[in-house]
C-alpha cells in the first residue's frame, strides 16, 4: 500500500516559489473538507541561517485571507493546521470565522478540551510529540451535530501503528531516490 502525504501551506516560499499547495480538499463522505496550513512570519528567526536565506514566511493572517475565501467557497468544513501558538489561534478564529477547527501548535498548550472562539474549534496538544490527539466530528447535514476529543500520551514500549512506519520508510525510500 502506497500512502502520500500532501503539503498545504497558506504562507511559506522557498526560493521564491509556494512550497507545496496552497489547501487541499479531502471528500469523506459526502462533505467537502478543506485543509491548509500556516505558521507565524515571526517564527522565521528560528530557521538556521542557510535555510533563513532560502525560505522566507509571508505574513500569516494576510496570506490566509484568500485562501480562507476559496476554500469557503470550495468546502463544508475548513481545518487550518496552524503552527502560531494559542494565542494567534484565537485571533486567527476571530478573524476568519469561516474555519471550523484549527489544529495548533507552538505555545506547547495541552487542551483536553477544544477551546471554541466564535464558531471555531481550537485544539492543541502540547510539545515534541509526547501525546497524540484525537478530534470526532458527528456531522448532520453537513453541520457540526457533535464532537469529542481526547488525548493519548505516548510512551515507550508501546507497539508502532504500520501505516505510519510504512509512511516514514516510503518518505526515506522517496528521498533517498532523489
Amino acid at each position: 500500500m502506497k500512502i502520500s502525504a500532501q503539503m498545504v501551506t497558506s504562507n511559506i516560499r522557498y526560493k521564491g516559489n509556494v512550497i507545496g499547495q496552497p489547501f487541499a480538499i479531502k471528500k469523506f463522505r459526502n462533505i467537502r473538507i478543506g485543509i491548509t496550513g500556516t505558521i507565524r512570519e515571526d517564527l522565521h528567526k528560528f530557521l538556521d541561517s542557510p535555510t533563513r536565506s532560502d525560505i522566507r514566511f509571508e505574513n500569516q493572517l494576510s496570506s490566509l485571507g484568500p485562501v480562507v475565501k476559496e476554500l469557503s467557497e470550495k468546502s463544508d468544513f475548513i481545518i487550518l493546521l496552524s503552527h502560531s501558538g494559542i494565542d494567534r489561534d484565537r485571533i486567527i478564529a476571530e478573524m476568519f470565522p469561516e474555519i471550523d477547527l484549527i489544529i495548533g501548535g507552538h505555545s506547547q498548550t495541552i487542551l483536553n478540551q477544544p477551546e471554541l472562539v466564535a464558531s471555531t474549534y481550537i485544539t492543541q496538544i502540547g510539545e515534541s510529540g509526547y501525546r497524540t490527539g484525537i478530534f470526532k466530528i458527528i456531522f448532520q447535514n453537513k453541520k457540526i451535530l457533535s464532537t469529542a476529543s481526547g488525548a493519548v500520551l505516548l510512551k515507550r514500549g508501546m507497539a508502532d501503528n504500520p501505516t505510519v512506519v510504512e509512511m516514514i520508510q516510503n518518505y526515506h525510500q522517496e528521498r533517498l531516490a532523489k
